[in-house]
């Protein structure tokens, strides 16, 4: 994983089909976040949960296993839905 360098034109986590930015998908899938918070917390913005590496990620990130979501890669900017969690 590395941050900057996209291996596709939009090749960011945050358009990753494995990407999972949906803050209640978060949060059931990592039981004890509420011990330290939230996944709404301000700290995680607009990060998300990383379904290959099991991994808090920035939308920014990018790394070797990218996997374009058609969904999340329509429009600049947009919001990522969840992924497919595949590993």
């Amino acid at each position: 994983m590395s941050a900057g360098r996209a291996a596709h034109p939009r090749g960011v986590c945050g358009t990753c089909a494995r990407f999972i930015a949906d803050r209640p998908a978060i949060e059931a899938a990592i039981p004890t976040l509420a011990i330290f918070g939230s996944a709404y917390a301000s700290v995680a913005w607009d990060d998300g949960l990383c379904g290959r590496w099991d991994a808090m990620r920035s939308p920014r990130d990018t790394c070797e296993a990218y996997c374009l979501d058609p969904i999340a890669a329509q429009g600049e900017g947009a919001t990522p839905t969840p992924g497919a969690v595949s590993k």
